[in-house]
């Protein structure tokens, strides 16, 4: 990253960086601090690893974010049984520092307007993660109530198996009484029969 050489205002330089910084395709943006350094931070909130810029100031103005890597921040919730049927929320740090707001100062007009905008951004930031915590909560509530329907249509189910097998346990119970009267009824004929065949015979 070159920038012609030049006689520069503070604000131009921020402006010229900016523009190479956006040209390159970095995800970072050059303002100025409080303290009336230069600032280079992420446009957006989250991990964003700087990959896409090579060369010395690399080494010196970033620095690779590995927190994402040796450490997941996120809350995973299963959904059901089924491994593949979960979700992941993520759990931004929702710092003074990370929305930028831990250093405004109000003492001179320059830096009353600076405070505005970094509060605003600050508040952005705030609707930004109580949206994606809103949609979160409307798809777990979803998978709740699908849970729950599951349940029931589970548990109606099994209650129809287990009537089922009673009625059938009965038809049986009914066929072997009807077999064993039927059978007596049967021995009883017989000996009746004997009976009779024997008094014939005297």
């Amino acid at each position: 990253m070159e920038i012609p050489p030049g006689q520069y205002s503070r604000d131009e330089i921020i402006d010229k960086l900016n523009s190479v910084l956006s040209a390159q395709g970095a995800p970072v943006k050059a303002e100025e601090g409080d303290d009336g350094r230069l600032r280079l931070s992420h446009k957006t909130m989250g991990n964003h690893p700087i990959t896409n810029l090579s060369g010395p100031a690399r080494g010196s103005l970033f620095y690779e974010e590995h927190g994402a890597e040796d450490e997941d921040p996120s809350i995973r919730i299963q959904y059901s049984s089924v491994v593949d049927d979960h979700t992941y929320i993520d759990r931004p740090p929702m710092s003074t520092s990370f929305l930028g707001i831990n250093s405004v100062t109000v003492t001179k007009p320059k830096y009353a307007r600076k405070a505005l905008d970094r509060i605003q951004g600050a508040l952005d930031k705030v609707s930004e993660v109580r949206s994606y915590f809103g949609a979160k909560q409307n798809a777990i509530e979803h998978v709740i109530n699908r849970n729950n329907n599951t349940s029931e249509n589970t548990q109606a189910a099994e209650s129809r198996i287990r009537d089922a097998d009673m009625a059938k346990e009965m038809v049986e119970h009914s066929k072997h009484q009807i077999l064993m009267q039927s059978g007596l009824a049967m021995l009883s004929q017989a000996n009746s029969s004997t009976q009779s065949v024997l008094q014939l015979l005297q």
